[in-house]
Formats: C-alpha cells, sequence, structure tokens
C-alpha cells in the first residue's frame, strides 16, 4: 500500500519527533546533526565518503563527524576498495544504527514507549530541562492512540476513542475487534488501558475469549453472565489482562 501526504498528516508522524530525537541523542551520545545524517544515510543502504559529504551540506560544519561516527559504531566498511576494481569504499550505517532507528520509528508510531525507567539516561530529573523534557514524555500519545483507529495495527483492532463513557469505565471491547477507550482519562491512563484491552482482542482473535448479552466463553468454559461480577479482575480473562 502506498501512502499519501493525507496518510501520514492523519496518524500525526512528526508531533513528537523533537522529543524522541532529543532522547535519542541524549541516550546514545549524539549530536543533533549526527542522528539526522544517520537517518539519511540508513535510507540510502549503501554509500561512499562522497556520499556523506554530499549529506552534510546543509548541517553545521564539523570536520571531525566522519571519523567520529565510524569509531562509535555508527557507520562501518561495506566493501573495502582495492585500487583496481573497486575505486571507492563502500560504507553502511552499522546494526547498532539501524537497531536504533527502527526503535525511533516505533515510539513515532506508538508500538512502542519513550524509557521512563530510573536507568533511562533521558528520564531523570536533574535539570530543569530534564524536568520540562519528563513533563512531554507523560504526555506523549502513541500513535495508535492519536488515530482513534488503526484498522492496520499488529492486533487487527479498531481504535475509538470516547466521551460518553462511564468514569469508572477506562475501556472494553466488542466482537467485531473494536476497541473503546474512555476519553475522559489522562494519557497515561488511556496507554495503561489500551494494552490491557489489547490483551482482549488476542483472546478474541485466538478463539479463547467470545460473548453475547447472555454469556461468556473462555477456554471452551461457559459463563452465565447473570452471575457474573463483570467488574471483577478475578475473572480469567480479566485476570490475564491484568497480568
Amino acid at each position: 500500500m502506498r501512502l499519501s501526504a493525507s496518510d501520514i498528516r492523519e496518524v500525526k508522524l512528526l508531533k513528537y519527533y523533537r522529543l524522541i530525537r532529543k532522547w535519542a541523542c541524549k541516550t546514545y551520545n549524539l549530536k543533533d546533526a549526527d542522528l539526522e545524517l544517520l537517518i539519511y544515510l540508513d535510507c540510502k543502504s549503501r554509500f561512499t565518503r562522497n556520499d556523506f559529504i554530499d549529506g552534510v551540506y546543509t548541517y553545521s560544519w564539523d570536520k571531525n563527524r566522519w571519523e567520529r561516527l565510524r569509531k562509535k559504531g555508527w557507520i562501518q566498511v561495506w566493501r573495502h576498495r582495492n585500487r583496481t576494481t573497486i575505486k571507492y569504499s563502500i560504507f553502511k550505517t552499522s546494526f547498532k544504527c539501524s537497531q536504533l532507528i527502527s526503535r525511533i520509528y516505533r515510539i513515532m508510531l506508538g508500538e512502542e514507549d519513550l524509557p521512563t525507567s530510573n536507568r533511562s539516561k533521558f528520564y531523570n530529573n536533574k535539570t530543569y530541562t530534564d524536568k520540562v523534557f519528563n513533563k512531554a514524555i507523560d504526555e506523549l500519545k502513541p500513535i495508535n492512540e492519536v488515530l482513534k483507529l488503526d484498522p492496520a495495527s499488529k492486533n487487527g483492532a479498531l481504535i475509538k476513542y470516547t466521551d460518553n463513557m462511564p468514569d469508572n469505565v477506562a475501556g472494553y471491547v466488542d466482537m467485531n475487534k473494536t476497541i473503546f477507550i474512555n476519553d475522559n482519562m489522562s494519557n497515561a491512563m488511556k496507554r495503561k488501558a489500551l494494552k490491557h484491552e489489547k490483551v482482549h482482542i488476542n483472546q478474541i482473535k485466538k478463539g479463547r475469549l467470545a460473548f453475547d448479552d447472555n454469556e461468556y466463553v473462555f477456554d471452551g468454559k461457559v459463563y452465565d453472565i447473570d452471575k457474573l461480577d463483570l467488574e471483577s479482575k478475578k475473572l480469567p480473562w480479566e485476570k490475564e489482562a491484568y497480568e
């Protein structure tokens, strides 16, 4: 499927790019220009030193950038020159670099959250700037949430947000594989609810969970809906989702 400009705008792909870029640069000790150049080179797949020079025309001058990126393992030789049939050495971004860029894309798409543990170099409140960025991280919403609906998500679920939901209900799913999330909650609570409901979507997709107005069926066992406390965390399908 070919993406259009409206598709990219719809998912708000660049909404948190600056925050994610700052996280990547601080965590991996990269300059902003270094990271953007690596993204450019990764798109080229294979490149020469001249391609690198062409790519840095629009960046601030840094005569040590090439050697610094090579010594730190972001760029590596793919094929050495032999001065006869191969006139120039050919380079590629390293596995480490490809992994970082893939992780950036996953975070931008909401498939992975920015790290917020105490071990994260980015998420520690040492300076005022750190605190500002940490506040921004707390407000970061995965793209799947911003989309409101995502038929192409990994779980094949439609995601809808509604403000017509009781305050004590964070979310629920239906048998059409639609996830409904309470839009009146904080972003952190929405992410938590979305992860919970995705477990139920997987249960439905695998044929383990089914329900209607009269009963629930989970792993082959039938439960009369009139005899259930649907708010209980001890129900087997809920227990699994909470875990």
